[in-house]
């Protein structure tokens, strides 16, 4: 019921929301399936790995001698070279295999 209900709000907005829009028509989102978040990955993600990049200069450049705050700004370094590379791969794997659904957004004329 609640799937009915939120087809007829899409409809009653402004028709079908084509970003969302499903390779079967019964298939629905499935909590813990790779495919499904991997369709639902979007840009927005890359935002981590520039806060991450950025505290991690910023720790580095810190003028006062802190022990250990060297070895927590390689940590974060890392960890961003390791989340940058994990969001890459789930982005090129959106498009490889859900280009219309990756395609879309940019396809849409501005508003």
């Amino acid at each position: 019921m609640d799937r009915l209900r939120a087809q007829l709000l899409i409809e009653s907005v402004g028709g079908r929301d084509d970003h969302r829009s499903y390779s079967r028509p019964c298939e629905a989102f499935q909590p813990g399936s790779v495919s499904e978040a991997i369709r639902q990955f979007t840009p927005n993600w890359f935002t981590a790995t520039m806060g991450t990049g950025i505290v991690a200069l910023a720790i580095n450049q810190f003028p006062l001698p802190i022990r250990g705050l060297h070895e927590i700004g390689q940590t974060l370094w890392l960890t961003n070279i390791l989340l940058f590379t994990l969001f890459s791969v789930a982005y090129a794997t959106r498009w490889i295999f859900f280009f219309n659904s990756g395609a879309a957004p940019h396809l849409r004329p501005p508003r």
